[in-house]
């Protein structure tokens, strides 16, 4: 049974790559080599009797053309063109080069704001599968109709699926099923148990006009855990560290995420990769800092060469699920990748109760998957602006005098150009009390209810928790609003706390300095699955709980020239020990005009020692010559002058357009 590695003192994996000897790399391709060209070569029961023995068995990455026995698109009565125009969806794309999609049949679909992946199956289909069945075997699998509001008798089309010994023709089980219009995205189970260790034919069938667009949806083979060791990540938007009770705030906002940090390891300065959304949870989620995975923009994703975690974690038998609230961390600009479903909010993104959506779904998620190995990505929007908990916990933080029990601060402002607007400390003090709220209502509305329902349910103890958000929230500190165009520790610290199974390591604190970009690597190690052949731009953090310290480290946060419909320049900050270098682009002249109260303009080198001025307000630049030029020299060597993107460009529909608008990024 998969488990969590020992993490007894002693155990770390640095994460580092041992060099081989020239001869074991020769013997070790061409062994490597002659497996691929034998996977190929051999008949689909030795390819599948292989990939039988893991505890997760996806059937659609099984798909070769051998396993399609009828199809409409192996036929030549229609080219395969006008044939493909008919299927919704994109084609998947594997991380596997080994892995085929033939006749781009295995799709990503969106299906009310759930991208999903199907395998197209337009009547008359078969697939056939041979595999060998794990111990404690659930065969799981969903089915719809694309176009049924357009079918009159649903009743006519069949989905089928049929169980036989190989070469007897002998059914060991055939199940028909009908798509319901009260429930028309079905999910059905079929317990395998009794076939432990056999090999066996799994057939799916559909039947019925060709007219339906039917299609099967993440048929699995899964090994039932008594005891499943799970990876839960949440991350809440917007959220400043230094707002948490458990990271010195005196104001009671977090108690059940305080609660949650006494199980954990807490880490006191972490910073993300960017100030705002897309990036920095693209960061998040591949190891990779942005001039890595080149994702700047609002109309960039992902590309398709770059891994991410939940692609590491799929490969590795892991079931991969996610709700978000959709907007920059839409499944459209990559971050789908890996998922086997990936949920995105449909409702306004400025609704009152986010995060109390979003644990609703989680919550009826885990009941039904609880028995799997799961990897479960959790985002909500609730402390962005604007600012409007429901109540009690909108008042709770207000004083007397305090005027707005909600706020949309982009509005408030009167827009992006108005970002640099001073307010009275009344008002500043009554938006932080809004936003506050915020946190305080997100605490007990997701982050206490789950913790409740994982202790219920007996998840608790063996899952892994990672608590932590894409960026913080400026509220005038350096003359400005929200956040997205700078790089001040307002915007950048975030908090981290990781729950390791068993509450290892429970209440320490480590005070030196991580990333976003670190979680994936130190989750990764703890699991031990190898990986560095990713170039992941992260460290393990392992060393650094266990007391080692990470040498010679830079950490980097960065945001590009005119991000968003900000007039911002580029910017680049970099922290070496407790030294933080901001290198700031100059404005243009038109950008400058473009606001209406004028920037704070700033020096093209700031620098600041953390330990003594946590606030930024000193700049020493003119006394850390020797070590800005040592920064700087570092910094010309990670952004060369005209690198050019990789990136792809993002389709931004309607619904998402709307989205954006409502979180304030897009002007109307």
């Amino acid at each position: 049974m998969f488990v969590f590695r020992n993490i007894r003192k002693g155990t770390v994996s640095s994460g580092k790559t041992f060099s081989l000897f020239p001869l074991l790399r020769i013997i070790k391709m061409f062994v490597t080599a002659s497996l691929i060209f034998a996977l190929f070569a051999c008949m689909s029961c030795k390819e599948n009797e292989k990939r039988g023995e893991a505890e997760l068995i996806r059937l659609i990455k099984l798909v070769y053309e051998h396993n399609i026995k009828q199809s409409p698109f192996t036929s030549e009565s229609e080219t395969l063109k006008n044939k493909l125009s008919m299927m919704p969806g994109e084609p998947l794309i594997s991380m596997d080069k080994s892995e085929s999609n033939p006749f781009f049949l295995k799709r990503k679909l969106k299906i009310n704001n759930t991208l999903i992946n199907s395998l197209w199956a337009p009547p008359p289909s078969t697939y056939e599968f041979e595999i060998v069945v794990p111990e404690r075997a659930l065969f799981e699998f969903g089915f719809s109709i694309f176009n049924m509001h357009k079918l009159k008798n649903l009743e006519d089309y069949i989905f089928q699926v049929i169980i036989e010994k190989p070469g007897t023709n002998k059914k060991i089980l055939s199940k028909q099923y009908i798509i319901q219009k009260q429930k028309p995205f079905s999910i059905e189970r079929i317990d395998l148990t009794h076939l432990s260790g056999e090999k066996i034919i799994i057939r799916l069938e559909t039947r019925g006009a060709k007219k339906a667009k039917a299609f099967w949806f993440n048929p699995v083979i899964y090994k039932t855990e008594k005891e499943p060791s799970n990876i839960i990540l949440i991350s809440v938007d917007t959220l400043r560290a230094d707002h948490l009770g458990c990271y010195g705030y005196e104001k009671q906002t977090s108690p059940f995420i305080d609660s949650l940090a006494e199980d954990s390891v807490l880490f006191n300065n972490t910073f993300a990769a960017s100030p705002w959304t897309l990036p920095s949870h693209m960061s998040m989620l591949t190891s990779l800092y942005t001039y890595h995975h080149q994702v700047f923009h609002k109309d960039q994703e992902l590309h398709p060469s770059i891994t991410t975690f939940a692609e590491i974690l799929n490969k590795n038998g892991y079931y991969c699920a996610a709700f978000t609230d959709g907007g920059f961390v839409s499944g459209l600009f990559g971050f789908f990748k890996g998922f086997d479903s990936y949920r995105q909010n449909e409702m306004n993104l400025s609704s009152v109760k986010s995060a109390e959506e979003i644990h609703k779904k989680a919550k009826a998620w885990i009941l039904e998957n609880r028995d799997k190995r799961f990897f479960l990505f959790l985002h909500t929007y609730q402390p962005h602006d604007p600012y409007c908990s429901p109540p009690p916990y909108n008042s709770m933080f207000l004083d007397d005098h305090h005027k707005l029990f909600k706020i949309n601060l982009g509005s408030y402002l009167g827009g992006i150009a108005n970002i640099y607007k001073p307010l009275s400390e009344e008002e500043r003090q009554n938006i932080i009390a809004l936003y506050d709220a915020e946190i305080r209502y997100t605490d007990e509305a997701l982050v206490d209810a789950l913790i409740k329902d994982l202790k219920e349910l007996d998840l608790y103890q063996q899952s892994m928790i990672i608590f932590t958000s894409d960026h913080g929230e400026e509220f005038y500190e350096h003359q400005g609003w929200t956040h997205g165009y700078s790089l001040y520790d307002e915007s950048l610290r975030v908090p981290l706390i990781i729950k390791f199974p068993g509450n290892t390591y429970r209440g320490k604190r480590i005070k030196q300095y991580a990333s976003t970009i670190d979680i994936v690597p130190t989750v990764l190690s703890i699991l031990d699955i190898p990986y560095e052949e990713y170039a992941f731009d992260g460290m393990n953090l392992l060393e650094a709980i266990e007391g080692k310290t990470l040498k010679g480290r830079t950490i980097i946060s960065d945001v590009a020239p005119h991000v968003l419909d900000f007039h911002n320049p580029k910017r680049i900050a970099m922290y070496r020990g407790t030294t933080k270098v901001i290198y700031n682009e100059n404005y243009l002249q038109e950008d400058l005009t473009f606001y209406t109260f004028p920037p704070p303009l700033v020096g093209t080198i700031e620098a600041f020692e953390l330990s003594k001025d946590s606030h930024e307000r000193k700049n020493i630049a003119s006394s850390q010559k020797k070590l800005i030029d040592a920064l700087l020299h570092e910094l010309l060597a990670l952004y060369p002058i005209a690198q050019p993107s990789h990136a792809g460009k993002a389709v931004i529909d309607e619904e998402l357009q709307e989205q954006l608008k409502a979180l304030g990024y897009v002007q109307h």
